[in-house]
């Protein structure tokens, strides 16, 4: 095996590492419309997942920055998901 045979593709390693949010929303509701949910009822939550997916996602970008424990992920999730523009009612700016 030489060298050449072992280089890494970049832009393959990050498209195999990126995720497709579009695609994983339709699959949830999909699945949860095979469950027997309406498609508003299924649609609602799996927005709801992905929001809560993204919130970690940010807690953990935030505690890498400010090098704290990881335990502090759910308190970070915790204080984000009170956000006034977090909220499904509105934007915050009512």
């Amino acid at each position: 095996m030489k060298d050449d045979d072992k280089v890494i593709s970049l832009a393959k390693k990050r498209e195999e590492q990126q995720r497709s949010f579009g695609q994983e929303r339709d699959e949830r509701i999909k699945e949860l419309s095979e469950l027997g949910f309406s498609i508003e009822r299924a649609t609602a939550i799996a927005d709801e997942v992905a929001l809560c997916d993204w919130l970690v996602f940010q807690a953990v970008m935030i505690a890498d920055r400010w090098d704290l424990d990881r335990e502090a992920v759910p308190r970070l999730v915790e204080m984000m998901r009170r956000l006034p523009c977090l909220k499904p009612e509105g934007n915050g700016h009512e």
